[in-house]
């Protein structure tokens, strides 16, 4: 939670303007506001701006307060002792701009699925449609034993309508009832059937698309979370948002590379550990120093004594040949090896310095089949190339 006080001006920030702000922001459905902290009055000029997010909950008229929790990316050190606190309405701008467009779109049939539209004021025209799912369930999902989940009468008829009545199903009950498990099976049927379908899972409410979601996950079904001003407060669904979608992948890759060429490094050792008891520490000498200068100082120091190793006492600078007069002197195959060490190290490195506009983070999001999106949020999103994408459901 965070304090700033505030000077009242009868232009800027009235206590009714103030007031106002608190309750947008204790709105169940508020998601906080994006803000700019400034040094100066125009924050366009300003070179020291702190942008964060959070939601104001309460204003204390006698100190003159407002309180703001649920901050994300602010340090308490870098905020000025005085200043200007704006709030940053480029994104409500934009979702304003992108929802009028989509009004427009609508207005002119210029959707995905023009049927959908129609059906949606005239749900009494709906026919009856033939689909490429069967009539008879083969449940996909499993439950705690590991054994398919069995489902009520009323639950299997849901998922049917779901699947088979195209364009558009109603599935309704109060809480409890299974709504979640079910959108979940439906999500399993379709990606069975179809693997290349994109699913969108979509609500009013945050809460309401991370609950499925986060049955997704728990059923390892890959997922991207697209998020507005602040994170899901779920944190198994924060780190499939999409800015943080690369990172996780990027991290899996690393430790996957990590741990084979570990095991490759244990294979070599085992190979050599019998051939030159000096082999083995060589290995390590190399491995450690990435400058080959400290690296061949210390083999021959370890090596002066050795009277049989004579030709290592003294290793020309250059790495390549020194590398191969080792292989002949010991009778390893430590060239290969090292050129297996140094595609690990440039692949670790490759990998590290991919970010969101790479092509491979666009592979990446391409081969997710569900996102998951509040309303607001999905017209929101700029990074995500929504416009590429006829969804199934």
């Amino acid at each position: 939670m965070r304090l700033f006080r505030i000077k009242l001006n009868e232009k800027f920030s009235t206590i009714g303007f103030i007031q106002r702000h608190i309750e947008e922001g204790n709105d169940v459905n508020s998601e906080g506001f994006e803000y700019v902290v400034s040094a100066n009055s125009d924050r366009k000029q300003s070179k020291g701006t702190i942008e964060f997010a959070g939601k104001p909950y309460e204003f204390d008229t006698k100190d003159n307060q407002i309180k703001i929790k649920d901050c994300e990316r602010l340090k308490r050190d870098s905020i000025p002792l005085s200043g200007f606190l704006f709030e940053n309405t480029v994104k409500k701008e934009e979702e304003n701009n992108r929802q009028l467009d989509a009004i427009r779109k609508v207005d002119k049939n210029e959707v995905q699925n023009p049927d959908l539209i129609y059906f949606l004021f005239k749900p009494d025209e709906l026919p009856p449609g033939s689909t490429e799912y069967s009539n008879e369930l083969i449940v996909k999902q499993k439950g705690s034993n590991k054994k398919p989940l069995v489902y009520s009468a009323n639950q299997e008829r849901a998922i049917q309508n779901a699947l088979n009545r195209s364009p558009l199903s109603i599935i309704q009950g109060p809480p409890g009832t299974g709504k979640t498990t079910v959108i979940t099976e439906i999500v399993f049927q379709i990606l069975a059937q179809k693997p290349e379908a994109k699913i969108l899972i979509t609500s009013q409410t945050k809460n309401a698309v991370d609950q499925v979601l986060e049955n997704l996950v728990g059923n390892e079904i890959p997922i991207i979370r697209l998020s507005g001003i602040t994170l899901p407060k779920i944190p198994i669904i924060q780190k499939h948002t999409l800015d943080r979608k690369l990172e996780g992948w990027k991290q899996q890759v690393i430790e996957a590379a990590k741990k084979n060429f570990q095991k490759e490094t244990q294979k070599f050792r085992e190979k050599i550990k019998d051939k030159n008891a000096f082999a083995l520490s060589i290995t390590e000498i190399i491995l450690e120093n990435k400058d080959w200068k400290k690296a061949k100082e210390k083999i021959e120091s370890a090596l002066s004594r050795v009277k049989n190793l004579k030709e290592l006492h003294f290793l020309p600078d250059d790495k390549e040949k020194a590398i191969k007069q080792i292989d002949k002197v010991l009778g390893i195959n430590f060239s290969e090896f090292l050129e297996l060490h140094k595609l690990h190290r440039d692949w670790v490195v490759t990998i590290n310095a991919l970010d969101e506009k790479s092509a491979i983070n666009q592979k990446l999001i391409d081969s997710i089949r569900v996102i998951g999106a509040t309303c607001m949020e999905k017209v929101a999103a700029r990074s995500f190339p929504a416009a590429k994408h006829a969804y199934e459901c």
